[in-house]
């Protein structure tokens, strides 16, 4: 019966009235709403919470087979590798090092990092959800020689997985695509194991090469100009937007978009706005952890609409991990190399900040907390309080830490499953390009 209940309560979850972004009520009242509409009367939520504190509740999920609307997501953000071509470093004048490009990476890409193995992609694509409707693969750098066999590989295991009818992307930096004839040999082969959109993903002066912003700018536009040369030998279109409805039904035409992170909006139309608050751009001094400039959470790649929805919802998957959103929350959602990403999930509806993250808000949190958790109200009310000064993303990477703390002592069986300090190839405390001698640099 538990069981069913928490199906019930995830379609809730999923539901427009949920995700009604005019909803400005306390989220304690639109949770319980919900439970309501959903079957489970009133406190039902708060049972929910407290059946999720017995092992068998925990060990009947895992056997399982999930009704096929709470198995569905619409998209995949797959980042593969961290390691890169395009990361440089120079000595400051403090002895230290400091980036001269990529200090905005969401993903700590450089030279010294990572490529899942070819079973670590196998376990993570047979976990992810079905149906999908995009994976977009990532990086780190997809097109470096040593990297290519491998995406090759992920591209036809997705392809073979989910059909010709999956929008099945590629980022790259592009610089493997500046010769006429690899470029076409390349996009050829990656067509073959079932492409059907490539974004190039560094139009901004941070990959840009030269002594000036102004030099690096030229740099990128001759970059951009050169790509696109290159890829009228193709059938392929140049779409200004994310927007599935631009893009081209024939398998066979290759769609390609162009965007970067500049602050300026310099590239007509192919970048974002803003960068993102990461932490190495913090380290970097290109954004301050108290800059609440762009809120990333209500946006497609942002944790808004991950637990599910009835339309555009993403997560993001790096080496084996599932995280909320593609810039990474500080703890992952857990390791899905072999265990299901839908079921994952369906654990995270019970809890309140991932409610209210895939709200899109994730500061709303402790609204949701006193009822179900009335041990940790007092000590996370003062800690949200203490974050209100810091960008949304900084606060949530900051408030996770002490709320997975709390929530351990409020329900230790629950969270030993949910918001896991797991060892990751890269998180936000931890960047091994950034702590990187400058010696080892390539």
């Amino acid at each position: 019966m538990a069981l069913e209940n928490l199906y019930a309560w995830a379609r809730a979850v999923r539901s427009p009235s949920f995700l009604n972004r005019n909803d400005v009520r306390p989220l304690n009242l639109r949770i319980e709403d919900a439970a309501e509409g959903a079957g489970l009367g009133a406190g039902g939520f708060v049972r929910l919470t407290r059946a999720a504190a017995e092992p068998s509740f925990w060990s009947a999920l895992e056997k399982a087979a999930l009704p096929s609307d709470l198995a569905r997501k619409d998209s995949v953000y797959f980042v593969i590798t961290t390691r890169c071509n395009n990361g440089r470093a120079y000595p400051d004048e403090n002895g230290g090092v400091r980036f001269r490009t990529c200090a905005h990476c969401l993903n700590g890409s450089g030279p010294n990092g990572a490529s899942m193995t070819e079973r670590e992609i196998e376990e993570t694509v047979a976990s992810m959800p079905f149906p999908l409707r995009e994976i977009e693969i990532s990086g780190g750098e997809t097109l470096m020689p040593e990297t290519l066999p491998l995406t090759l590989h992920t591209l036809r295991l997705c392809s073979e997985r989910y059909g010709s009818n999956l929008m099945l992307s590629l980022q790259t930096n592009g610089d493997f695509l500046l010769s006429p004839r690899r470029c076409v040999e390349t996009i050829r082969a990656l067509q073959r194991c079932g492409l059907r959109r490539l974004v190039v993903a560094s139009m901004d002066i941070y990959h840009g090469r030269g002594s000036s912003a102004q030099e690096q700018f030229e740099e990128r536009l001759r970059h951009y100009a050169r790509i696109r040369k290159n890829l009228k030998q193709i059938p392929s279109v140049v779409v200004k937007s994310g927007n599935f409805q631009e893009l081209p039904d024939d398998p066979r035409v290759l769609s390609v978009h162009f965007f970067g992170a500049d602050i300026q909006n310099r590239f007509d139309g192919f970048i974002i706005e803003d960068l993102a608050p990461n932490i190495r751009a913090v380290r970097a001094g290109l954004i301050s952890e108290r800059d609440n400039g762009v809120r990333y959470c209500s946006r497609h790649a942002g944790a808004r609409g991950f637990l599910g929805s009835d339309g555009d919802d993403q997560i993001a998957i790096n080496g084996g991990y599932a995280y909320p959103c593609c810039w990474f929350t500080e703890f992952p959602l857990g390791d899905v190399r072999g265990r299901s990403v839908s079921k994952t999930l369906l654990a995270y509806t019970l809890d309140p900040l991932a409610l209210a993250m895939h709200l899109g808000e994730p500061r709303r949190a402790v609204e949701a907390i006193e009822a179900a958790y009335p041990s940790a109200t007092v000590r996370l009310r003062a800690l949200a309080d203490k974050t209100t000064a810091l960008n949304e993303c900084s606060a949530c990477r900051h408030f996770t830490v002490e709320y997975a703390e709390a929530m351990r002592s409020a329900n230790p069986a629950a969270y030993e499953r949910l918001w896991q300090d797991l060892t990751v190839p890269w998180n936000h405390r931890t960047d091994p390009e950034y702590n990187a001698v400058f010696a080892s640099w390539a």
